[in-house]
């Protein structure tokens, strides 16, 4: 019976870590740099982003409450106030508001860009409204933050005045066609009387 054995002889070593550094330093170091200029350049070109919010606070009308009538103001009308968030949250994020902003904060960007740098956050069950807004420095972050629920304010005031001048001016009309000496004089004057104090009134309020 024949038996075979299998002498495997030491192979050559291969060469030293210390030798292939010597031969290869150039393209060692090459990479080296490369990787720290590209580290260098994103850190460059990468713009820092900061954010800052702003509150809405909704004062709603009390439902019973018969001055705003045929006014369009948001009413206390259930003990959730989830509906006049969401709406005020709607209003609040649309190209007229972003266009105040644009105009007041004097900004190149769009209407469209400025939306994109918020998010509008209707807080559940309360009547608050969270405005955060993203920019590239932390002033202007904070700017855009207030501007936007300044806008809101000035856009729902508007309304307000603009339903309230519609009204007295029916009004007036009204009682310029009725006899002096009707009883319905004295309601339409004080209907009138009620509703020119409240012009120049603002809706919402707003705090930061």
């Amino acid at each position: 019976m024949n038996s075979f054995s299998q002498e495997v002889s030491p192979t050559r070593a291969s060469p030293s870590y210390l030798r292939v550094l010597r031969e290869q330093w150039p393209l060692i170091a090459g990479v080296t740099v490369l990787c720290v200029s590209v580290a260098f350049l994103s850190q460059a070109f990468v713009t820092p982003s900061y954010t800052a919010s702003s509150d809405l606070l909704i004062s709603p009308v009390d439902a019973a409450d018969n001055t705003f009538v045929g006014i369009n103001v948001f009413r206390n009308t259930s003990s959730d106030p989830t509906t006049n968030v969401l709406t005020l949250a709607r209003y609040l994020k649309t190209p007229a508001t972003a266009e105040i902003v644009k105009s007041r904060l004097h900004l190149a960007d769009s209407p469209t860009q400025l939306l994109n740098s918020i998010s509008v956050e209707p807080l559940s069950q309360t009547n608050i409204v969270s405005i955060v807004a993203s920019a590239r420095s932390a002033p202007l972050a904070t700017s855009l933050a207030n501007a936007f629920a300044d806008a809101t304010v000035t856009r729902r005031s508007q309304q307000v005045q603009v339903d309230v001048a519609a009204i007295i001016t029916r009004l007036q009309a009204q009682l310029s066609r009725t006899k002096a000496s009707s009883a319905a004089v004295l309601p339409i004057q004080q209907r009138l009387a009620e509703l020119r104090s409240l012009l120049g009134l603002p809706t919402p309020r707003s705090r930061s």
